[in-house]
């Protein structure tokens, strides 16, 4: 087999065509890169950067005002449904009862 751009084996008979046509410096730049990558710590940033992720979904926006109460909340939507109702509130539908 023939020599991955790590330095271990190559993982796959066809690589070793790509292998030969890399340039000696990007297979320097790749190796290099490849040594300082380490899982442990890119678990830990990436758990880093999740936390802060929720800490800025959990804050109020900036800059925004602040919501409406519920009780406002409701006086509109009862308002909004009357106004679209097919008996407006004051000629509620007959009963048949």
């Amino acid at each position: 087999m023939t020599p991955s751009l790590t330095g271990g084996e190559a993982k796959c008979p066809s690589s070793s065509h790509f292998v030969a046509r890399i340039s000696d410096a990007i297979r320097a730049r790749v190796n290099e890169m490849s040594a300082r990558l380490d899982p442990v710590i890119l678990l830990r940033d990436i758990r880093a950067m999740q936390e802060r992720l929720a800490t800025l979904a959990d804050a109020p926006p900036s800059g925004s005002p602040a919501a409406p109460s519920i009780e406002l909340f409701l006086e509109a939507a009862i308002l909004i449904v009357s106004a679209h109702t097919l008996y407006p509130p004051q000629y509620p539908p007959r009963s048949v009862w």
